[in-house]
């Protein structure tokens, strides 16, 4: 006797992926989420640049201005 199922595995469907919405939607939070945490951390370094001393910036081979135009061009670009 020969067992038959409602889906076949022989037509090619079961190979590609079925998209799924709810899945879709907390991928995409997800990345919002991972994005903005991204740009929260830097915001944060950046700001912690800042507070640095004149001499240590030099260390590091940046200066404050260079800091303040790097916040100044990120926000500008939204």
């Amino acid at each position: 006797m020969t067992v038959t199922t409602l889906f076949s595995d022989d037509t090619g469907l079961a190979s590609r992926p079925v998209p799924n919405p709810v899945a879709a939607a907390f991928a995409a939070a997800a990345r919002a989420v991972a994005a903005w945490r991204a740009e929260r951390s830097r915001q944060v370094a950046l700001g912690d640049l800042l507070g640095m001393e004149p001499h240590r910036l030099r260390d590091l081979g940046i200066s404050a201005h260079q800091v303040r135009q790097a916040l100044e061009d990120r926000r500008s670009a939204r």
